[in-house]
Protein backbone atom coordinates (compact mmCIF):
# COMPACT_ATOMS: atom_id res chain seq x y z
CA UNK A 1 0.00 0.00 0.00
CA UNK A 2 1.42 3.72 -1.08
CA UNK A 3 -0.18 6.30 1.22
CA UNK A 4 0.35 10.24 -0.55
CA UNK A 5 1.49 12.57 2.42
CA UNK A 6 0.65 16.28 2.52
CA UNK A 7 -2.44 16.32 0.34
CA UNK A 8 -4.67 19.07 0.61
CA UNK A 9 -7.91 20.04 -0.58
CA UNK A 10 -9.43 23.37 -1.22
CA UNK A 11 -11.63 25.36 -2.65
CA UNK A 12 -10.20 28.57 -4.21
CA UNK A 13 -11.81 31.75 -3.31
CA UNK A 14 -10.24 34.34 -5.46
CA UNK A 15 -11.05 37.15 -2.58
CA UNK A 16 -9.66 34.95 0.11
CA UNK A 17 -6.61 33.90 -1.38
CA UNK A 18 -6.21 37.25 -3.10
CA UNK A 19 -2.52 36.81 -2.89
CA UNK A 20 -2.75 34.04 -5.58
CA UNK A 21 -2.22 36.14 -8.61
CA UNK A 22 -2.04 35.41 -12.30
CA UNK A 23 1.85 34.05 -12.10
CA UNK A 24 0.99 31.28 -9.94
CA UNK A 25 -2.58 30.32 -12.32
CA UNK A 26 -1.15 26.22 -11.22
CA UNK A 27 -2.55 26.48 -7.71
CA UNK A 28 -5.50 29.14 -8.57
CA UNK A 29 -8.29 26.45 -9.03
CA UNK A 30 -10.33 23.80 -6.96
CA UNK A 31 -7.85 21.02 -5.45
CA UNK A 32 -11.01 18.57 -4.64
CA UNK A 33 -11.04 14.72 -4.11
CA UNK A 34 -11.61 14.38 -7.97
CA UNK A 35 -8.78 16.31 -9.00
CA UNK A 36 -6.55 13.89 -7.12
CA UNK A 37 -7.93 10.44 -7.95
CA UNK A 38 -6.57 10.60 -11.74
CA UNK A 39 -2.76 11.05 -10.69
CA UNK A 40 -3.32 9.10 -7.74
CA UNK A 41 -4.31 5.90 -9.67
CA UNK A 42 -1.24 6.13 -12.46
CA UNK A 43 1.36 6.74 -9.48
CA UNK A 44 -0.16 3.71 -7.22
CA UNK A 45 -1.03 5.59 -4.62
CA UNK A 46 -4.02 4.01 -2.29
CA UNK A 47 -4.81 6.72 0.73
CA UNK A 48 -3.79 10.46 1.16
CA UNK A 49 -3.03 11.94 4.50
CA UNK A 50 -5.38 15.40 4.22
CA UNK A 51 -3.86 18.54 5.71
CA UNK A 52 -5.66 21.41 6.68
CA UNK A 53 -5.78 24.58 3.95
CA UNK A 54 -6.67 26.93 6.25
CA UNK A 55 -6.51 28.19 9.78
CA UNK A 56 -9.62 27.60 10.96
CA UNK A 57 -11.61 24.42 12.92
CA UNK A 58 -14.22 24.30 10.02
CA UNK A 59 -11.54 23.74 7.69
CA UNK A 60 -11.22 20.31 10.14
CA UNK A 61 -14.79 19.36 8.55
CA UNK A 62 -14.45 19.59 4.89
CA UNK A 63 -13.76 16.32 3.93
Amino acid sequence: MIIGSHQRFWQCDKEKYAWIDYEMLEIRKDFLPDYRTPISNKFGINECVVEQADQNKKENDFY
